[in-house]
């Protein structure tokens, strides 16, 4: 018996990150025998980037189940079945760890139809769930939704298990056994915030990345074998080393540093587009602040500068939701606002330009205070001018001296795209403290 299951989540399998939907179909082999599809209430906002892919919104969880109260029955329909998903290591480890925060230890053999796929179906450009299905014109009804992936996987699955059913039982019998790549160590590894390091067999660093939990993400990529290009890094991976940063905001600096410096083999360098993305301000008929995401051109001045419209529209709804502006005057919706719907003008605009002033970081000088790598010592970044300067750290008792906490920086070369980095982090996340200076 097959339990083939596909899941939405708040975003990637990291701690802190929950299920939105579950939809599990129960397979003997020949046929559906059982199903089981919901919604879920993860007790935390959705990001505005996941519902644009998903279509799942805070208005649409709210009074939905929560994980807790249809974990008995995912238990009772999955129970002596094989687990069987596309790039099943992400919906496998997703509900293990949101089991393991009840208290309850999950555990079922599995089965990855991305591996089955390329093993059963070789030559096939891409192998993500929906490329595959559309060269094997299986209709997806619903793509990004649990429902309409579970019952693609489902049909792809019975193609799998009609073209080679043995290929099928011996991939169950070696993954569950959870092996490692190359039986590495990862037991050395903290479960803690930091950036890791992935060389290969000539001591060559081939991957460098950033995660709240280090050991958990290196044994992700030593699971992986969802793309050619995963695969490839999991086989070429010989040895891993880490920093512990105590900061996210400091481990998204270093690798983005880091990446720059070494070239990685296996990171996706960030290339300079032929146009740039820019978030406008101007003001309306009735005298309103409005904000627009447009290219860039010589004649119009942007207030930020993105690389892609994704990135400037995520940001912009972050900061809109933050300083409590109107999404009708920020260019998030195509309704007009009407001057009755909205706040009086002065103090709008009184908010709207604290906006403006926030994320301009023209002549600013800031020192971003947060945690470090133990109870006795914080995180320090320091920009001047709006020029990302350097990261330290520094005892917890001296965050109040500003001298100390410049003297503890260690300085790198100037960086301004960093500083649009710090700048986005600051938006998304809450730190400790941020000390603006003369």
């Amino acid at each position: 018996m097959y339990s083939i299951i596909d899941i939405e989540t708040t975003g990637g399998n990291q701690p802190g990150e929950k299920i939105t939907e579950i939809a599990i179909y129960v397979h003997n082999g020949t046929e559906i025998v059982a199903s089981f599809h919901t919604l879920i209430n993860p007790e935390r906002s959705i990001p505005y980037n996941i519902t644009r892919i998903t279509g799942i919104d805070d208005s649409m969880v709210v009074g939905a189940p929560k994980f807790y109260e249809v974990a008995k029955q995912i238990i009772a329909l999955t129970e002596n079945t094989i687990f069987v998903a596309h790039n099943v290591h992400f919906d496998y480890n997703f509900i293990k760890r949101e089991f393991k925060e009840l208290g309850f230890d999950y555990v079922r053999q599995f089965v990855c139809t991305v591996k089955l796929s390329r093993q059963i179906l070789p030559g096939h450009a891409s192998y993500s769930l929906g490329k595959i299905c559309n060269d094997l014109d299986i209709k997806i009804n619903g793509r990004h939704r649990a429902d309409g992936d579970a019952l693609a996987t489902v049909k792809l699955f019975e193609i799998l298990l009609q073209k080679n059913a043995v290929s099928v039982q011996n991939q169950t019998q070696t993954l569950a056994k959870h092996d490692i790549a190359h039986n590495l160590n990862i037991d050395h590894l903290p479960e803690v915030i930091g950036v890791y390091y992935l060389k290969n067999s000539r001591n060559e660093l081939i991957f460098i990345g950033k995660s709240r939990n280090i050991k958990k993400r290196v044994q992700s990529h030593l699971n992986n074998s969802s793309t050619k290009k995963a695969t490839e890094l999991r086989e070429a991976t010989r040895s891993i080393a880490f920093e512990e940063t105590g900061s996210e905001l400091i481990a998204l600096l270093k690798e983005e540093m880091e990446i720059n410096n070494n070239c990685p083999l296996f990171n996706k360098i960030k290339r300079k587009l032929s146009y740039d993305i820019g978030l406008f301000t101007d003001v309306n008929s009735n005298g309103y602040i409005t904000f627009s995401i447009k290219p860039t051109s010589i004649f119009e001045t942007p207030i930020l500068i993105y690389n892609t419209l994704e990135d400037a529209r995520e940001e912009l709804f972050h900061l809109v939701t933050k300083f409590n502006l109107d999404h009708n005057l920020s260019g998030l919706t195509k309704k007009k606002a009407e001057p009755t719907d909205l706040e009086p003008l002065t103090s709008y605009n009184t908010k709207a330009e604290s906006l403006i002033k926030f994320i301009n970081p023209q002549e600013q000088n800031f020192i971003v205070i947060d945690k470090g790598r133990n109870d006795l010592e914080k995180s320090v970044v320091y920009v001047a001018h709006g020029v990302f300067c350097g990261i330290g750290y520094i005892a917890t008792h001296l965050t109040t001296d500003n001298q100390a906490l410049k003297s503890c920086i260690v300085p790198v070369n100037e960086n301004k795209s960093l500083s649009k980095t710090i700048k986005s982090f600051l938006v998304k996340h809450k730190v400790e403290q941020v000390i603006y200076l003369k």
